[in-house]
């Protein structure tokens, strides 16, 4: 596999990607912080989309569920800082 990839893109870019390779697993970056940070947001935005606008109050799910889902959330946001 490196032998082929050293043959194709060279000696220099495989070993760029071999160090950005040991710094994305080996070594503390902030990488996971941010992956982190997005799907908590994102999820966060696609609840607010969903459940505020449509289906809260519903038959199922009553007003209350607004503010615990928000608290809960911002109880997360809190727990990364």
């Amino acid at each position: 596999m490196f032998k082929c990839g050293k043959a194709i893109l060279g000696q220099y870019i495989m070993s760029k990607l071999e160090q950005l390779f040991i710094w994305c697993v080996f070594k503390p970056n902030p990488l996971v912080q941010i992956f982190y940070l997005g799907i908590a947001v994102g999820g966060y935005y696609e609840y607010v989309k969903t459940v505020f606008m449509k289906y809260c109050p519903g038959p199922y799910l009553g007003e209350f569920h607004k503010y615990t889902g928000s608290v809960l959330m911002f109880a997360c946001y809190y727990s990364f800082y």
